[in-house]
């Protein structure tokens, strides 16, 4: 019976590691991050940050355009058609947004970016002001 041992490659020290440990060892090492105190709360609580702004209906649908424009050089042959471009935005739209325009025959970008900024906006009016009456 035949039996190889092999052993593990000896690993490098990560680079900065080195120069650290001299620099402490010559005593001019960086002066320690000082922390600043959480707030607190009356109950001596640590008090949560404050949440997130509601997304706005032009920022969600402006990130969506950029990010279908970026994306949009890994597929020349989509863009280079007007149709499947915007069949191609569409698809990344939620599906009531999608819904009303494909009902509305939106034939491009433009358009369909337009639309559907124009629909955003009507729905968080909508939920703002059905948020106002049920408080």
């Amino acid at each position: 019976m035949l039996c190889f041992i092999t052993m593990a490659p000896r690993r490098r020290p990560r680079e900065g590691v080195a120069e650290q440990a001299t620099r402490q060892e010559a005593g001019d090492a960086p002066p320690p991050q000082q922390t600043q105190p959480l707030p607190q709360d009356a109950h001596s609580g640590i008090v949560p940050p404050p949440p997130p702004p509601p997304p706005q209906a032009a920022q969600g649908l402006d990130l969506t355009r950029a990010r279908f424009v970026e994306l949009g050089r890994y597929a020349p042959q989509i863009m280079a058609d007007e149709s499947l471009r915007t069949q191609q935005f569409m698809r990344g739209l939620r599906p009531e947004l999608r819904q009303a325009l494909i009902v509305a025959r939106v034939t491009d970008v433009d358009a369909a970016y337009q639309t559907a900024t124009a629909l955003e906006a009507d729905t968080l009016r909508t939920r703002a002001r059905s948020a106002e009456v049920q408080t």
